[in-house]
């Protein structure tokens, strides 16, 4: 390329000195992948849902030709970023925002010009750092009585536990401790009451996670609000409750009912 000057009686100037230019339309080719974020603290290390609000995000990436680089955006776009690390086929990002809501990351390739990559990628993160509210020991029946005998520590102890107020979800983890044991369970996904529901999940309103009612047999009582769970172990009298290994399972309550319930099942035991 050069440039010259003409002034305005029509005297040509010289060129200037040539300059070289290279036009480079060429986008990058390679695949690019987001496989994960640390912390991911959901319920499954792959899930994307997390309470930690500062994160890093790693992938892949296929083979970069020469000055192509990963970058990284959690604003729509708006910004991009070039990755911390980078070897033959991983990347990493130490992401230097703090992120207190859901937001998604999207990465792709660009080379030295700002040609972009057709193959881009995108997560969405789920930010969560709202504790549940505190569940309520509602009643443990057998020891109304002023303490549970024998009889019927032998075949496990039912506690009333309600979760009405506390925000709990499918998917949330119920822990019961007792004396040295501790117990979990796992509240399973629900559908609206009075629905036809599948064999383990539970019926609810859309009012918020409710608790159930599960009899020692696992049958539900049709119109309780509150939810048993069966608990093994020393009670203290020297016998060990035998262990309910079976899922706790609950019919859906008919259509009146105006509270919701969530069934659970065991999960660990320690």
């Amino acid at each position: 390329m050069t440039a010259r000057l003409t002034d305005i009686a029509g005297n040509v100037g010289a060129n200037s000195t040539a300059t070289p230019v290279t036009v480079d339309t060429a986008a990058p080719t390679a695949a690019v992948a987001i496989t994960a974020i640390a912390t991911d603290s959901g319920t499954s290390s792959s899930d994307y849902v997390t309470n930690d609000t500062t994160l890093t995000v790693s992938g892949t990436h296929g083979l970069l030709g020469p000055g192509e680089t990963v970058q990284v955006s959690s604003d729509g776009g708006a910004s991009w970023a070039d990755v911390t690390t980078s070897t033959a086929s991983t990347w990493s990002y130490t992401d230097p925002t703090t992120h207190g809501t859901s937001f998604t990351y999207q990465v792709r390739i660009v080379d030295t010009v700002g040609n972009v990559d057709a193959n881009t990628a995108s997560q969405a993160v789920t930010i969560d750092t709202a504790a549940p509210a505190a569940p309520s020991i509602t009643a443990i029946p057998e020891n109304g009585g002023g303490g549970i005998n024998a009889g019927e520590a032998s075949n496990g102890t039912p506690v009333v536990v309600g979760l009405a107020g506390t925000g709990a979800a499918a998917g949330d983890t119920l822990t019961i401790n007792w004396g040295s044991q501790t117990v979990t369970y796992t509240l399973l996904a629900a559908r609206h009451l009075g629905q036809q529901r599948d064999g383990d999940g539970a019926s609810r309103d859309d009012r918020g996670a409710g608790p159930g009612h599960v009899r020692r047999d696992g049958q539900a009582d049709r119109h309780s609000g509150q939810c048993r769970r069966q608990l093994d172990g020393d009670l203290g009298n020297g016998r060990h409750v035998r262990r309910r290994r079976r899922r706790l399972r609950s019919r859906p309550l008919p259509p009146t009912a105006a509270r919701r319930r969530a069934t659970i099942s065991p999960t660990t035991r320690r």
